[in-house]
């Protein structure tokens, strides 16, 4: 048996799209987390993530205000259903520092009033996430599954175990790493060779 599928749980970048395609990438976050629209980016895991606050008076120019801008415009654009799971990834997502949050915000909303729905063109969140704890973190969730391959024999190697997980998906497209990341990483530290694969790690199955 091996290992073929990725343990992913990760907001993933696929690139710019219209509005009206880009919820598409969202669903392969295997799993559907709340997300709490408002707060402070300060608030994440530890593993990385600003979670949010349901309030509707975000501060303008803030991140949080682009979380709520953008994933308003899923939900004008697409459905509600969509919007849930625009809400339980990109809440996560945390903002660069110098990422244009206000004036995508505006921008978000200006399109979503016009009907257009297209984001503009540097307003994605691969253009606003800072990429750098959910990457390090997708890292760390890929060494501790081919540790754990390696040792119970589904791999040769640990270098290529990771080498079949970022082929398949490699982690400098993570944009933000969601809360079940480190329940998976935990489990893998125990896990038994053929015990069933941690119910928080959906993205990996056997073959």
């Amino acid at each position: 048996m091996r290992l073929n599928s990725r343990p992913l749980h990760f907001l993933l970048d696929r690139g710019r799209r219209t509005l009206l395609l880009s919820l598409l990438p969202l669903s392969v976050t295997f799993g559907c987390l709340g997300m709490r629209v408002g707060g402070s980016q300060d608030d994440d895991s530890s593993m990385g993530g600003a979670k949010a606050d349901p309030r509707p008076d975000v501060e303008p120019g803030s991140c949080n205000g682009w979380k709520v801008s953008y994933c308003d415009a899923v939900k004008t654009c697409q459905s509600s259903q969509a919007a849930e799971r625009c809400k339980a990834t990109v809440g996560y997502v945390r903002c660069l520092d110098d990422a244009p949050v206000g004036r995508c915000a505006k921008e978000i909303d200006k399109t979503v009033a016009s009907e257009k729905c297209a984001l503009p063109e540097d307003c994605h969140p691969g253009d606003i996430a800072d990429r750098r704890q959910a990457v390090a973190a997708c890292r760390d969730l890929y060494q501790a599954a081919c540790e754990w391959g390696f040792f119970c024999g589904f791999y040769l190697s640990e270098d290529s175990c990771r080498v079949q997980f970022e082929f398949q998906q490699t982690c400098s497209e993570a944009l933000a790493v969601l809360p079940d990341a480190e329940k998976c990483l935990r489990a893998y530290q125990t896990l038994g060779c053929f015990e069933p694969l941690p119910a928080e790690c959906p993205g990996i199955f056997f073959e």
